[in-house]
């Protein structure tokens, strides 16, 4: 049987960081193996322990962090992934989460320097010139008694995510009425969502491109590769 410092050597970077973000989940034992393991790999963990620290206190003071998700500010109403006094979507809601918060580190003039370079770079679906900016599309299937719905936000230009709203909205009208009781509803919810379009204003960056560029340097100042989901490529939130 392996012992548990053995384990933890098998795990990549961005889990052993993931473990550091989450030390209260461990005993004392397991959180020694895990801080000693994050030291032997150069990995600046300070930073996520702090925040995370910081996130709790904040939460315990705050009564809307039982119900609304700490890093999206959704409404949670079923299910959820709690952290001590606070309450997340889902995995990727609580990591981002936390290094939203690290983000706090990184100067503003750097902030800003990769927002504005963001914006004004080339469409990375089409190639075309920008602003580029999050443009959300949304979608429901249905079958039978289960439905399950998502927004789906896209790093795109303006013509790309209209497109991506005109093909989940016909996705929707084709797949989303056929569960009971809430296929219909949010068929039309998800339909008029998309005609309605978002309300990005091309002359600046949107808030929601400035938190994905400070997870992105977020990520790079815990010391670890960006993952997957902060490369500015948005997740997204669904309901069931």
């Amino acid at each position: 049987m392996k012992r548990i410092e053995d384990i933890w050597r098998d795990k990549t970077d961005e889990e052993v960081l993931n473990a550091a973000a989450s030390l209260h989940d461990f005993t004392d034992e397991g959180r020694a193996v895990v801080l000693t393991e994050a030291h032997r790999r150069g990995l600046n963990i300070a930073p996520l322990v702090e925040t995370v620290s910081a996130l709790q206190q904040r939460g315990a003071a705050d009564e809307n962090s039982i119900t609304h998700c700490g890093y999206c500010g959704t409404h949670v109403l079923f299910g959820g992934i709690r952290d001590g006094t606070l309450r997340f979507c889902n995995a990727v809601c609580r990591s981002n989460g936390v290094l939203l918060a690290v983000s706090n580190r990184v100067p503003e003039a750097v902030v800003n320097e990769e927002l504005w370079k963001a914006h004004q770079g080339p469409c990375p679906r089409c190639g075309g010139v920008g602003p580029i900016d999050v443009h959300t599309s949304h979608r429901v299937w249905s079958a039978f008694v289960a439905t399950s719905w998502s927004n789906r936000p896209h790093i795109v230009c303006q013509r790309c995510g209209s497109d991506a709203r005109m093909k989940d909205a016909l996705f929707s009208l084709a797949c989303g009425w056929w569960g009971i009781p809430w296929g219909p509803i949010m068929t039309i919810v998800q339909i008029t969502r998309n005609i309605r379009g978002d309300d990005a204003d091309p002359s600046k960056p949107s808030a929601q491109l400035e938190r994905l560029v400070r997870l992105r340097l977020a990520a790079k100042l815990v010391g670890s590769m960006t993952p997957p989901n902060t490369a500015l490529h948005p997740s997204a939130a669904s309901g069931r």
